[in-house]
């Protein structure tokens, strides 16, 4: 029985789980510029940039700013945390589009265990999320 028991641990242990989840509604207007909020709390130099890109090439002008714009812009915050497991990888993203101050959809990435699917390059692992998330 003690067997049996170390043995589900450690299958539990080695659940393999990279996961996304994405919610959109619509916008109420045509979506032309997305303003990106600073997320100073993101402590990789690379990934806000990055998101920047990504966007960008979906043909939204983008611009980062502090603090979302008056009126009725949209806009996305951001989540970004890290994990060390033999080489740092992306752990855990959030995104949350909003019109004015309405939320109208939000993404996420989350990657765990001994999936191996979690390293490599930022850019592959928000690439699905920010698709869906502006139906691209």
């Amino acid at each position: 029985m003690k067997n049996l028991f170390l043995l589900l641990t450690l299958c539990l242990g080695l659940t393999q789980c990279v996961s996304t989840r994405v919610t959109s509604a619509a916008s109420s207007a045509p979506i032309r510029k997305v303003y990106v909020v600073n997320n100073p709390d993101t402590h990789m130099a690379g990934f806000q940039p990055e998101l920047v890109n990504q966007i960008q090439q979906m043909g939204y002008a983008t611009e980062v700013v502090d603090t979302p714009p008056a009126g009725n812009p949209h806009y996305v915050r951001y989540t970004a945390i890290w994990r060390w497991d033999m080489a740092m990888y992306l752990h855990r993203f959030d995104i949350t589009l909003f019109e004015g101050t309405r939320a109208i959809g939000t993404g996420n990435y989350f990657a765990t265990g001994l999936d191996l699917r979690k390293f490599g390059p930022t850019r592959e692992k928000i690439r699905p999320v920010l698709k869906q998330l502006f139906g691209k």
